[in-house]
């Protein structure tokens, strides 16, 4: 619900400030949301890492284009999202901490056999196709990082 709160309040934003805050609100919930699902969450962290990166070279980017705009906060929107996400997080609250205390204990295996256990199901299929393409993905934005910013032709900004 708040995800979709988030993706559709995207469209109503026009200020890059506002928007970049929105996308970072939001790759914060997909990676609470997803790492929820597993028992160890260093896979989250890094994925939340890397779209942090290349979120604040976006807003770098945008940032320069829309320098001396003017940023005004709605007040009642603000108001609105925070009823909305504080009474979802009060009404989930009780009946998630309950499944997580359900699943550790269905699952009586030691707790080095839970981690393995719930990393493993990332590399086998269909799940490895997504990490092939994610590590394929990054690779090719290195490459491209690396060949944009060539350091024989001075910096990427001019200096006035």
């Amino acid at each position: 619900m708040i995800l979709m709160l988030t993706s559709i309040s995207i469209i109503f934003l026009s200020h890059p400030m506002s928007l970049g805050i929105m996308l970072f609100f939001q790759t914060i919930l997909i990676s609470l949301i997803t790492g929820s699902f597993s028992l160890n969450f260093l896979l989250f962290l890094y994925l939340f890492i890397i779209m942090v990166g290349g979120m604040l070279i976006i807003f770098i980017y945008m940032i320069n284009i829309a320098a001396n705009e003017k940023f005004n906060l709605n007040l009642f929107l603000m108001f609105f999202y925070l009823t909305i996400i504080m009474t979802w997080f009060i009404s989930k609250w009780y009946n998630m901490m309950n499944f997580f205390i359900f699943n550790q204990e269905t699952l009586n295996l030691p707790s080095i056999m839970k981690t393995s256990y719930s990393m493993s199901k990332y590399f086998f299929l269909p799940m490895s196709m997504i990490m092939i393409f994610m590590m394929i993905y990054l690779f090719i934005i290195l490459i491209l990082t690396v060949k944009i910013s060539n350091f024989n032709k001075g910096p990427m900004r001019q200096i006035n």
